[in-house]
C-alpha cells in the first residue's frame, strides 16, 4: 500500500513538473507595443499611425505554436485625409505564429489577419507583419 502510494505521489509530481515547464514556454505577444500580453483583448497593426487595429478578441487557440482568435478590425477611411478620417469596424481573424525567444521570453513575432466578411475598401481581404527581436528593440538569447 506504502510503495503504491510512492508511486502516484511520483508520477503526480512528474506530472506537475511537466505542465508548469509547458506553461513557462507559452510565447507571449507584444507586437507594436513595448509590452508582452498573454491573450490581449487588442492588437495594433499600423505601428506608425495607429489607423487599423483589432479589439475586442476572443481567443480560440493559445498554444506553443500558434494563437487564433475573431474580433473587430477597425480601420481608419483617411477620408479626406488620415487626421480627418473616420474608423469603421469590420469582422477579423487573427493569427500569431513564428514564436521565438527575445530577451529569454517565447514571444510570436508574426501577425496575420484575415476580413471574415467585408473588407474596407481599397485593402487587402488579409495581410501580415513580422517583429524581429531587433524591431522590438530586445536581444535574442
Amino acid at each position: 500500500m506504502m510503495l503504491r502510494f510512492i508511486t502516484l505521489l511520483a508520477c503526480a509530481s512528474v506530472a506537475a513538473t511537466a505542465a508548469s515547464a509547458s506553461l513557462a514556454r507559452v510565447p507571449v505577444f507584444g507586437g507594436c507595443t513595448s509590452k508582452v500580453r498573454l491573450r490581449p483583448r487588442a492588437i495594433l497593426f499600423a505601428c506608425a499611425d495607429g489607423n487599423f487595429f483589432a479589439t475586442g478578441l476572443r481567443w480560440t487557440r493559445w498554444d506553443g505554436r500558434e494563437a487564433t482568435a475573431v474580433g473587430v478590425g477597425r480601420q481608419n477611411d483617411c477620408t479626406p485625409n488620415c487626421a480627418a478620417g473616420h474608423f469603421h469596424s469590420y469582422s477579423l481573424a487573427v493569427r500569431l505564429s513564428a514564436p521565438l525567444v527575445c530577451a529569454g521570453t517565447d514571444e510570436f513575432s508574426r501577425v496575420a489577419w484575415r476580413f471574415v466578411k467585408a473588407a474596407p475598401r481599397a485593402v487587402p481581404r488579409w495581410g501580415s507583419e513580422s517583429f524581429s527581436c531587433r524591431w522590438r528593440k530586445v536581444r535574442p538569447r
